[in-house]
């Protein structure tokens, strides 16, 4: 949506670090990140939550849609 700059990021190795995810998106500014993780027992949830500098940044990242990392796509 316009004004936004968060992207949720789906199907994520359980194994993804924010280095990881860092990595992905890289020379794009990120403000910050989130991944997803059970309350309870820590374990990721295969998802993130990545917020970036501006409104151009998401438009570049969502062009990387359906980019293998870790081995998912």
């Amino acid at each position: 949506p316009k004004g936004s700059t968060t992207m949720y990021v789906g199907n994520l190795s359980f194994e993804v670090s924010e280095h990881d995810l860092r990595g992905a998106f890289d020379g794009l500014p990120i403000a910050g990140m989130r991944i997803a993780a059970d309350k309870e027992t820590g374990r990721p949830k295969g998802f993130a939550f990545v917020e970036f500098d501006t409104e151009d940044a998401l438009e570049c990242a969502m062009k990387r849609n359906g980019e293998a990392l870790l081995g998912r796509e």
